[in-house]
């Protein structure tokens, strides 16, 4: 019958094993017996591609776990071998928003930069609610980094090298940066309520203030730097 038949040509140039005792295919068709026999196969990785494959294997799940183990003690010393493969194999994700606790604050990301003669900066990275459909598209990295990212004690082993960036893309030779400060900016979001629902274009203010992180400026983050997006592009941060 038709219907139990497959053409030879559907092997499709792979190596394949015969039936026992027959020595070639017939090119026109083939039983369903011959064509369950008619597969291809691969021998087992051996030496060296043995080794990488293991390798590969033991790096890939070591740096996951690493990254995702919060409360593991050693995970600030490890990060710094963890972030260069977790970026590269993109398994920075994390599933915390929607499990254990689901966030019940609305938030977001502040700085102030304190220079030589006492005068303060002050910049707010981009919040969603106050931004046009294009803007948001424009600045959604900058939000994820101090959005999602670097409020949160997972992250925190980053902020010297960010404080250090930020340093030195608000550098200025007559006024130089001394201290940068981390702001978190937050207020309880209030629980669902059907008689009274409290919609996203009226949450509450951004009331409690926290200061998160401290630097002190050095020498080096600004004399080795000639300023980056933060300095050369206004519209990348919302001065006010």
């Amino acid at each position: 019958m038709v219907g139990n038949m497959y053409s030879a040509s559907d092997k499709l140039g792979v190596d394949s094993v015969l039936p026992k005792g027959q020595s070639q295919v017939d090119e026109q068709q083939m039983s369903l017996e011959q064509a369950d026999s008619f597969v291809s196969t691969r021998t087992l990785p051996t030496g060296f591609w043995k080794i990488l494959v293991s390798c590969f294997i033991v790096v890939y799940f070591g740096s996951v776990i690493g990254w995702l183990s919060d409360g593991w003690p050693y995970k600030e010393q490890l990060a710094v071998y963890f972030k260069d493969i977790n970026i590269l194999d993109g398994a920075t994700q994390h599933w915390s928003l929607f499990s254990p606790q689901v966030r019940h604050q609305v938030y977001h990301e502040s700085m102030t930069i304190t220079f030589k003669d006492g005068s303060i900066k002050y910049y707010e990275f981009p919040r969603m609610e106050k931004l046009g459909e294009k803007e948001k598209f424009v600045h959604e990295k900058l939000r994820k980094v101090f959005g999602d990212c670097i409020p949160w004690e997972g992250y925190r082993h980053f902020l010297p090298d960010i404080t250090s960036y930020l340093a030195g893309a608000n550098q200025d030779t007559n006024n130089q940066p001394t201290l940068i400060s981390m702001i978190f900016n937050w207020a309880e979001n209030p629980p669902p309520d059907p008689a009274h629902w409290n919609y996203r274009n009226n949450l509450p203010a951004h009331s409690n203030k926290q200061i998160t992180f401290t630097y002190a400026v050095r020498d080096a983050d600004v004399s080795s730097r000639t300023g980056g997006a933060l300095q050369n592009n206004p519209k990348v941060l919302d001065e006010k």
